[in-house]
């Protein structure tokens, strides 16, 4: 499909099973980027813990704080509701701030939060379940976990 050639149907067939393999390895590979919503109880087990972390008033180490910062601004937040949402003291407010305006443009993040592969490299994906074992990003999860969600179970996060 897509090639300036014709596949012959013995040939396409019996590869439609690989081919639909291909297709979602490569999508988690380009993982979405923006979402209508944004609700915390659908965050992946990694990002729900780091942002606990958070709440709990831990200082994250760079590689941790970057990933949740950069999932918070994917799934819709801007930097003042990431501090409002972690319910960051002033003293750690203006940092986030600042690296939430280096991650994002006037359309939104710019940058994706590391790949599962990574998060589990640093330590960081924690608590998995079987959502978890079938996607290989942060932000493909959520974005199931949304598409997943009946409508009138949604609580959106208000900014």
């Amino acid at each position: 499909e897509g090639l300036p050639l014709s596949v012959p149907e013995g040939v396409a067939e019996p590869l439609s099973a690989e081919l639909s393999s291909i297709r979602r390895s490569v999508a988690d590979l380009d993982p979405p980027m923006s979402f209508e919503a944004v609700v915390p109880g659908l965050f992946p087990p990694c990002m729900r813990a780091l942002l606990s972390r958070v709440k709990d008033g831990e200082t994250l180490p760079d590689h941790a704080r970057f990933s949740l910062v950069s999932f918070l601004l994917a799934a819709g937040l801007d930097g003042d509701g990431i501090v409002e949402l972690c319910s960051l003291p002033a003293d750690h407010a203006e940092a986030i701030r600042e690296q939430a305006g280096r991650l994002s443009d006037d359309d939104g993040a710019v940058v994706a939060p590391p790949s599962c592969a990574v998060m589990d490299e640093y330590g960081d994906c924690v608590n998995t379940d079987e959502t978890c074992e079938t996607i290989r990003h942060p932000l493909s999860y959520y974005g199931r976990r949304l598409q997943q969600a009946p409508e009138d179970r949604i609580v959106e996060w208000r900014q």
